[in-house]
């Protein structure tokens, strides 16, 4: 018996070698230089088809971007923007030209008052008083609404920004031109708020 247990425990290691050896085997074929080899040939063949289809689907969406119907839609959309762009300008315009409306009749009240002689010093006083509010008026219609005055005394009548109020011959003024301004007018960026109410000269008298 004594003598059977080495050969027992031999018989157990050899088998356990045999067990073990195929495992080895596996190791050592994995990472053999041929084996390597052909795994990167494997990997390069793989990475060489993504990139054919990457230039394959680059092509595509560049064809697809270039189509009639993806240029008509990004021209539509310009167009859209654009006119939204044109809608938005206009509201900013029409609504200086509500506001500088709502502000013309108290320009012509100052106008009128400007003209009003003053019989006492304190009434003077009062009048610069009116005429320093209506600097800031003005300032206000022409810096912060974009308000321009049109010019007209002197000028040649033009019924575009003009309206004849009055007629009357002048030595000075030559025939069909502005006397003088009898109500402001005012344009803001390029359109018109109010034409300016003028008197026109008839020439010399016959």
């Amino acid at each position: 018996e004594a003598g059977g247990v080495p050969a027992a425990d031999a018989a157990a290691d050899e088998a356990a070698e045999d067990e073990d050896a195929p495992i080895e085997d596996a190791d050592e074929l994995l990472n053999s230089p041929a084996f390597l080899k052909k795994k990167i040939e494997v990997l390069e063949d793989e990475l060489a088809k993504l990139q054919v289809e990457k230039e394959e689907l680059e092509k595509k969406v560049e064809e697809e971007a270039n189509s009639p119907q993806v240029l008509r839609l990004q021209a539509d959309f310009e167009n859209l923007k654009r006119r939204t762009a044109e809608q938005a300008l206009e509201t900013r315009v029409v609504a200086k030209v509500e506001c500088i409306k709502e502000l013309l009749p108290v320009i012509d009240n100052f106008d009128r008052a400007a003209t009003l002689k003053t019989t006492s010093e304190d009434a003077e006083k009062i009048k610069n008083s009116y005429q320093q509010l209506y600097k800031m008026l003005l300032d206000v219609l022409t810096k912060n609404l974009g308000a321009a005055e049109i010019e007209a005394e002197g000028k040649e009548f033009d019924f575009n920004f003009h309206e004849a109020m009055s007629q009357g011959s002048s030595d000075e003024v030559p025939d069909n031109h502005v006397i003088e301004v009898l109500t402001r007018g005012f344009t803001v960026d390029d359109k018109l708020v109010r034409p300016a109410g003028v008197r026109v000269s008839t020439g010399p008298k016959a």
